[in-house]
C-alpha cells in the first residue's frame, strides 16, 4: 500500500487498492484513460518534466481524482512501460529458441520490436527516455528489474548473432556485444 509523507497509510491509498481489487469498470476506465494521457505528457514533457498537475490537465480532471486513480507519476511510468518491456523480451527469447536460420531471426526480432514500437507508442518511447542508472531512491528496485530485463534481452539478440556467426550466415566485423553500454528495449 502506498503511505503518505509520514509512513501511515492514507485513507486515499486504501480505497484506491480497494477500487483496484474490484470489479468497477468506471474506476479501471478512468485509470486506462489517465495511463494513456500520461503517456502522452511524459513523450512531450519527459517523466522529470512532467508532474501531476500536467497529466490532470490532460485528462480533464484535478490533482485530487487523479490521486484516486494512481499512487503517483512513478506508479503510472512503471505501468506503462513493464508489461511492453516484458512482453518484448518473452518474444525475442522465443525467436531466439525457434529452429530456424540467424538471419531469419534477426529479421524476425526487429520486425517483432518495430511491431511492438508501433503498437505501444509513445509507452516505449517514454520508456527509451528514461535512465536507469539515474533514478530516485525509492524507484530503484523497478529500475533493477527493468535493467534484469534489458540484459535478458541483450542476451536473447547476441546469441541469435553468436549462432549465426557459428552457422557462417553472419560476418563478424567485430565482437557480437560490441558496447557495455548498448541496450535493447
Amino acid at each position: 500500500m502506498t503511505g503518505d509523507r509520514d509512513g501511515a497509510t492514507s485513507g486515499i491509498s486504501r480505497r484506491r487498492v480497494a477500487a483496484r481489487g474490484g470489479r468497477g469498470a468506471t474506476y479501471h476506465q478512468r485509470r486506462a484513460e489517465i495511463i494513456v494521457a500520461a503517456a502522452t505528457v511524459f513523450r512531450n514533457k519527459g517523466y522529470r518534466g512532467t508532474s501531476l498537475a500536467d497529466i490532470a490537465e490532460a485528462v480533464g480532471g484535478d490533482r485530487a481524482s487523479l490521486c484516486y486513480a494512481i499512487g503517483g507519476k512513478q506508479e503510472l511510468f512503471d505501468e506503462i512501460v513493464t508489461d511492453v518491456v516484458h512482453a518484448n523480451l518473452l518474444a525475442v527469447e522465443s525467436i531466439r529458441d525457434f529452429q530456424e536460420p540467424a538471419p531469419d531471426k534477426l529479421r524476425g526480432l526487429v520486425t517483432q520490436l518495430m511491431c511492438s514500437y508501433a503498437e505501444h507508442y509513445p509507452f516505449l518511447y517514454v520508456y527509451l527516455q528514461e535512465d536507469l542508472a539515474h533514478v530516485a531512491e525509492q524507484r530503484r528496485p523497478w529500475a533493477q528489474a527493468m535493467r534484469s530485463l534489458n540484459r535478458r534481452y541483450e542476451a536473447a539478440a547476441e546469441a541469435i548473432i553468436v549462432q549465426g556467426i557459428a552457422e557462417g550466415s553472419l560476418v563478424a566485423i567485430t565482437e557480437p556485444r560490441s558496447s557495455p553500454t548498448a541496450s535493447w528495449a
